[in-house]
Parts: C-alpha cells; sequence; structure tokens
C-alpha cells in the first residue's frame, strides 16, 4: 500500500489519478473510489463496498447488510484477482478497514493507493511508503493569464505549466517508491518517452491506442457511478 498525503487542494487526486493511469494496463481489474470521505458520510460504507465489488467484479445488483458482510465478500471475490485500488480523500480509520483492511485481501502484485490529509491515519495502519505532497511556491502558484502566441492560439499560463510538471513529477515519485530501485531507470524512461511525444506531436499508434482505452474505461466508471446514484435517489423518493 502506498499513500499519498498533503494539504486540501495540493492535487493529491490529481497525481493518484495520473498514476492510475499511466499503470492501469498492468493490472487484471481497476477502481478509482472518488470522494471516500463524502461518500462515506453520506451513505455509509456498505455503499462504497458495493461500488468497489461493482467496478472490479460486477456486482450489480448486491445489497450489503453492513459492512462487515462486505469484508467477507470482498476478500473472498478479491483474493485471487491482480487489482488497482485507489481510496481517494480518505479521512477516517473506518474506511480503510472496510475497503482495504490488508494487502492480502486482493491478488498478488495488487497495489493499493490512498489519499488523505491525515499523515498519522496512513502510519496507524502500517503503511510505511508514504508521499507527502507539497505546494507550488507562492510566485508560482499565482493565477495568470494565458499567453498568447503570434498566430493567436493561446498557450497555458505559468502557473498552470508549471504545476501539470509538478504534479508529473509527483506522480513519478509515487511509482518509484513503489518500485524501489527499479524506480530511477523507470523514471529516466517516462521522462524520455515524455519528451518524445511532446517532440512527436503525440503520433505514435501504441500511446494513441492506450490513451483511448484509458478514457474509454474513464468515460465507463463515470457512466456507472452516475447511474448507481440515480438509482439511490429513486429508492430514496420510492422509501418516502
Amino acid at each position: 500500500m502506498i499513500g499519498i498525503c498533503g494539504i486540501g487542494g495540493v492535487g493529491k487526486s490529481t497525481i493518484a489519478r495520473a498514476v492510475y493511469n499511466s499503470i492501469a494496463d498492468n493490472f487484471d481489474g481497476l477502481c478509482f473510489l472518488s470522494s471516500v470521505r463524502e461518500i462515506s458520510n453520506k451513505h455509509g460504507l456498505s455503499h462504497l463496498q458495493e461500488t468497489l465489488l461493482y467496478k472490479l467484479v460486477g456486482e450489480k445488483e448486491l445489497k450489503l447488510g453492513n459492512f462487515h458482510e462486505g469484508i467477507s465478500i470482498i476478500k473472498n471475490r478479491l483474493r485471487n484477482k491482480k487489482i488497482l485500488l485507489i481510496l481517494d480523500d480518505v479521512d477516517k480509520v473506518e474506511q480503510l478497514q472496510a475497503l482495504a483492511g490488508s494487502s492480502e485481501w486482493f491478488g498478488l502484485g495488487s497495489r493499493i493507493i490512498i489519499t488523505t490529509r491525515d499523515k498519522q491515519l496512513l502510519a496507524s495502519r502500517g503503511i510505511q511508503r508514504i508521499y507527502v505532497v507539497k505546494g507550488l511556491n507562492a510566485d508560482v502558484n499565482t493565477e495568470q493569464e494565458p499567453v498568447k502566441t503570434e498566430d493567436g492560439t493561446q498557450e497555458p499560463s505559468v502557473s498552470k505549466r508549471k504545476g501539470k510538471e509538478k504534479n508529473e513529477e509527483d506522480a513519478d515519485a509515487v511509482q518509484d517508491d513503489d518500485n524501489g530501485v527499479e524506480g530511477k531507470e523507470k523514471k529516466k524512461k517516462r521522462k524520455e518517452s515524455r519528451e518524445n511525444g511532446e517532440l512527436n506531436g503525440d503520433n505514435d499508434a501504441d500511446v494513441g491506442e492506450k490513451k483511448k482505452k484509458r478514457k474509454k474505461h474513464a468515460e465507463q466508471e463515470e457512466s456507472a457511478e452516475m447511474a448507481k446514484k440515480k438509482k439511490n435517489k429513486k429508492k430514496k423518493v420510492e422509501d418516502q
């Protein structure tokens, strides 16, 4: 397990998403659980477990009586599956206990990445790989207008370019921490790949195909999440 922590708005979710998109092709199942803190407060831990199981094993009609039941099902369904799980904006230990109590719940080679504002929360669960995200310098973080070029097009402002570069560097750092000794070499290759992509206009067919796959997967996840929300809203109205 890897933790990404820092103050609110510093870019933890963006970094987690960048890592997710970068390594997604290496796993049998993918799940990016956004806004864990907010959804847990509104709908409870069982709802989050249902979403996790839906995304990873397609359990559409599953209704859990309580989160203890959910833990048992998660262990049983996912113990032999290599998955990539992002738990975004966690603020309570109970959320980790209900969704990813241990790496042993999942198949060999699985990766669990947790974003939180509370470093101590990660330490309390024995997570040793913790990346602390630091904000940009004040002069860089100041909002600036886009830069107009000679042909009339606009380039991103300095602050946005610097922010994008920092997010890429932070995402690299998280991956390197996970990869250990191999990290330096992989970081070098990723940097060269990005530079070549910028020089060549990202025309490589393989790169384009992977981007399409990741975009399609993200759209499917978003669509599934919206459908789940509509269903819950309809049920709530019927119960009233």
